[in-house]
């Protein structure tokens, strides 16, 4: 309406693009190393954050490998520059760990022997003797009939399908000599498996040397005295990771033996 009280009219057209909605998938449950593949949608351009353990960081379908529980967040831009955000939870099931000891050994062959059962965030257990026989139970007692080398592994298994395992080796002599050597021990003050011993019997002296990967040796130990404290001869704590041993021993009737393996150290 002008000042003559003359009415004019007009209009303006709007285009209204509908919202881009964002979708980054389910959220998925991956075993320690494993890896999650992530399908974002309802876009043509893609961005993914963190960029870390994402096999890329702008496509649509990524590759997820995170050393711990990790939130991504997928933000789409469709084809009228419209964004949304979505967010996907990769979470790594780091709590699995499969442990066992094992009870007193008396007597020779046949023999039952005692396994106990210290796995955590495990929900099914698989036993391998050595001795071609295994078992389900979550802390067995089994008989070994024959005396020879065993080296017995527990399966840990969680209900995503994650798996664990940690062994033994066994080895049980004839006429109440046998060692029983652990692969894994924790000098870590916690008072708790602090030394790298040797449950043996029937041994008059066994001594053993360890050296690190590098083939240098570390200690020398009288493992019917003591055991391994996880430090050099000189006292200096040595790192955590994998060493190695060689031990003669002598047993009560004149023989003599050699043992050669690897034990665990983790602090």
């Amino acid at each position: 309406v002008d000042a003559n009280a003359c009415i004019s009219t007009d209009s303006v057209a709007f285009l209204v693009h509908p919202a881009a909605i964002a979708d980054a998938g389910p959220d998925n449950v991956v075993c320690p190393g494993a890896q999650a593949v992530l399908k974002g949608s309802g876009g043509v351009s893609y961005a993914w954050s963190p960029a870390a353990g994402l096999s890329s960081t702008t496509s649509q379908e990524v590759i997820a490998g995170p050393a711990n529980i990790t939130a991504y967040e997928l933000l789409v831009t469709d084809a009228n520059g419209c964004t949304d955000r979505d967010t996907v939870i990769v979470d790594v099931e780091n709590q699995l760990q499969a442990d066992f000891t094992v009870g007193p050994i008396e007597g020779t062959a046949p023999a039952f022997i005692d396994f106990t059962n210290n796995s955590q965030a495990a929900a099914y257990y698989r036993w391998d003797f050595g001795d071609g026989i295994s078992d389900s139970l979550f802390s067995p007692n089994h008989l070994y009939t024959d005396s020879g080398t065993y080296r017995v592994v527990l399966y840990a298994i969680s209900n995503n399908g994650c798996r664990d395992t940690a062994f033994y080796e066994f080895i049980h002599l004839d006429q109440h000599v046998y060692a029983f050597i652990p692969n894994i021990f924790t000098p870590n003050a916690d008072g708790l498996n602090e030394l790298f011993v040797i449950n043996s019997m029937g041994f008059v002296s066994m001594t053993g040397q360890i050296f690190n990967r590098w083939g240098r040796r570390m200690s020398t130990v009288d493992f019917v005295a003591s055991g391994w404290d996880g430090k050099t001869s000189t006292g200096v704590e040595v790192s955590p990771g994998t060493y190695f041993y060689t031990i003669d021993a002598l047993d009560f009737y004149g023989e003599k033996h050699r043992f050669n393996g690897f034990v665990e150290l983790i602090r």
